[in-house]
């Protein structure tokens, strides 16, 4: 065990996804099965923009001025506590998959699908075969999924926020986004404790469920503590340690929250949709979700994994797009700095894609 350095800092990753522009440094977390002394063991690994791999549960453990222990990786950036050794628990949903690092590592994957433009098509094209939605929402939903593969890079992020009445394929809209969107969660009913600890440890995306359909207590806790606080990055949540200390929980990150009823809560820190029942014959030809999953498993498996990839590469043109001049430009400055990050997602996808957004923010 070695000491720290107490004359340095180390910015604190987000174990999923850490994206640090300014050391050109960027992080995924993903599962390699590994054959050790006869035995599979399902061990966490990082893997960098500069194609390197990082095995966490070898890594060492320094001791620092305060008598505490921190991980570091690279010597630069503190892992989480009690997330070296990590494992989420639905390997074969996880976004990034082992075959595809592998196959990125040594440049098998071909350069046009890793393009973001080609992805976000793909993402388009997936969420059209399965929910039913306005033709001018499909590319935005598809936007948004693809930038919580970046959302490390900003320092705030749009909060998507689903109502519509029963029947109408809320479900079916969490069910796509749990899919596709980068390491999701998705929330029926969890404890405050735990949902911390997971935002702002290992982060992702986080889905909840019909939150109307919860206690008033429950409401409360999601809407006030969670999501008031989940679209900024400087936002963080004081809960007291059972020592009496002080623990600071940074809850910012990608949230989905659907509800039978508009809410008023957070309404220019959204993006906002309502879902609809589809016609008989527009029901004709959708796929459920389920079926969809189990005829294009490997499919999606590729796609999510190249979308996690191709952000290790473009994450540098999304930075520069977000840090530029404000790229929408409404008569409600707080939307334009909302939608900021998709809309730098947009610049740097190309096509139709920003021209989409913009339309979809002004009307």
């Amino acid at each position: 065990m070695t000491n720290i350095s107490t004359e340095k800092l180390y910015p604190k990753m987000r174990l999923s996804q850490f994206i640090y522009p300014e050391n050109n440094d960027a992080y995924m977390h993903f599962v390699k099965l590994e054959n050790e002394n006869g035995s599979i063991n399902k061990v966490p690994y990082l893997v960098s923009n500069h194609k390197q791999l990082i095995r966490l549960d070898q890594l060492d453990v320094h001791e620092d001025s305060f008598g505490g222990f921190t991980t570091l990786v690279e010597d630069k950036y503190m892992l989480p506590s009690g997330f070296q050794h990590y494992i989420p628990s639905n390997l074969a949903e996880s976004t990034l998959q082992a075959k595809w690092v592998k196959e990125w590592q040594f440049g098998k994957i071909p350069e046009a699908k890793l393009h973001p433009k080609y992805i976000v098509n793909e993402i388009e094209s997936a969420i059209r075969a399965v929910f039913h939605a306005e033709e001018e929402e499909y590319p935005v939903l598809a936007l948004w999924v693809y930038a919580t593969y970046f959302y490390t890079v900003f320092d705030k992020f749009p909060m998507l926020s689903v109502h519509g009445k029963a029947g109408s394929g809320k479900s079916t809209l969490n069910s796509v986004i749990d899919r596709f969107a980068f390491n999701s969660t998705y929330l029926y009913s969890t404890s405050a404790a735990s949902l911390y600890g997971l935002i702002s440890g290992y982060g992702g995306t986080f889905i909840f469920e019909d939150i109307d359909k919860n206690s008033e207590a429950e409401q409360d806790f999601i809407i006030n503590t969670i999501l008031k606080g989940s679209y900024y990055t400087g936002a963080f949540i004081q809960k007291t340690h059972t020592d009496g200390y002080p623990v600071s929980f940074n809850v910012y990150g990608p949230k989905v929250v659907t509800a039978r009823m508009r809410h008023e809560y957070l309404t220019d820190r959204v993006l906002e949709l309502e879902t609809k029942e589809p016609s008989f014959e527009r029901l004709k030809h959708l796929m459920s979700v389920e079926q969809f999953e189990h005829t294009y498993e490997f499919d999606i498996n590729y796609l999510t994994s190249r979308a996690a990839l191709s952000a290790l590469e473009q994450f540098h043109a999304v930075n520069d797009a977000f840090k530029g001049e404000m790229i929408i430009q409404t008569s409600n400055g707080r939307i334009d700095e909302m939608v900021q990050p998709l809309a730098a997602v947009a610049k740097v996808v190309g096509g139709k894609f920003l021209d989409k957004l913009i339309n979809y923010v002004r009307n």
